[in-house]
């Protein structure tokens, strides 16, 4: 593989809106789904070396999310690259197919080898973390359901869904994806504003149920439960044509929820002054 030779035009698919084209083809990474999890192994491994003020705990998360996140970017820039350079070679099933052929190319048959054990670590350290989260959230939830009980049926699960085979869990995976990432960026979006609308719920609410209705019928239209009304109404929503007619509706959700806990705040106050004057 010539790292000089020119790039080919891309894909048909991304020939057009290519940037969001790619936005969604992310939520095949997890990433979103999964940086929730990590929070909390991230905060409950803080918290156990004896820090315990807010502030504290918001500065170490911080620094922790930028440290990961730019190693991803970085990551995810090379891959990108390599896989530019890897058009001359025909097209591939899945990322895994692609990586195995440019690690052979470049590094004979000692590459697969290479790229074995990178998975494995990779894959084993996030597998850890995910199940440890797991474990640590159904055990608090249920107490019947002990640390170690629900940490082996993730684990058997796991095992026995990896072993489909990468083709058939995105296959099955990304119905379920295109349901949860927005509703997953809506909330992870929200948090950062969280001190401007006081961590009203109602805003929380609107947006989530709006976004919800939305990725809901993107789900099941992926498994083939088409409406033709709904399917007419979604057509018309802002950026349906790129994938993210879910984005508008969160806003509008957001803002009733606002308006709401506003005209609420306000009715308790007027109630409040009139028995006053009662008194």
């Amino acid at each position: 593989m010539k790292l000089d030779q020119p790039l080919k035009a891309p894909t048909a698919n991304y020939q057009s809106a290519s940037l969001f084209k790619g936005f969604i083809d992310g939520y095949s990474t997890m990433d979103a789904l999964a940086a929730l999890a990590f929070g909390i192994v991230i905060l409950t491994t803080i918290k156990q070396k004896g820090v315990s003020d807010k502030k504290q705990l918001t500065t170490y998360t911080i620094k922790a999310s930028l440290v990961a996140g730019s190693a991803l970017a970085l990551v995810y820039l090379g891959i990108g690259f390599l896989g530019a350079k890897m058009a001359s070679y025909g097209t591939f099933d899945n990322g895994t197919a692609l990586l195995s052929k440019a690690s052979t190319i470049l590094l004979g048959n000692g590459g697969k080898v290479l790229l074995g054990v990178i998975f494995t670590l990779a894959c084993f350290t996030t597998c850890v973390g995910l199940t440890i989260s797991c474990g640590q959230y159904f055990s608090k939830i249920a107490p019947k359901l002990s640390y170690r009980l629900v940490v082996t049926v993730v684990t058997v699960a796991s095992f026995l869904i990896a072993n489909l085979g990468l083709n058939q869990i995105i296959f099955v995976s990304v119905p379920f994806l295109v349901m949860a990432y927005p509703l997953t960026i809506v909330l992870v979006t929200l948090s950062f504003f969280d001190r401007y609308f006081g961590g009203s719920q109602k805003v929380y609410a609107g947006a989530m149920l709006l976004t919800g209705i939305v990725s809901l019928y993107d789900g099941l239209k992926m498994v083939g439960l088409k409406w033709s009304f709904m399917q007419s109404l979604m057509d018309q929503l802002p950026l349906a044509s790129v994938g993210l007619d879910w984005v508008v509706p969160s806003v509008v959700g957001g803002l009733a929820g606002l308006a709401l806990g506003k005209l609420g705040k306000q009715s308790s106050s007027l109630d409040e002054s009139k028995l006053k004057k009662v008194s």
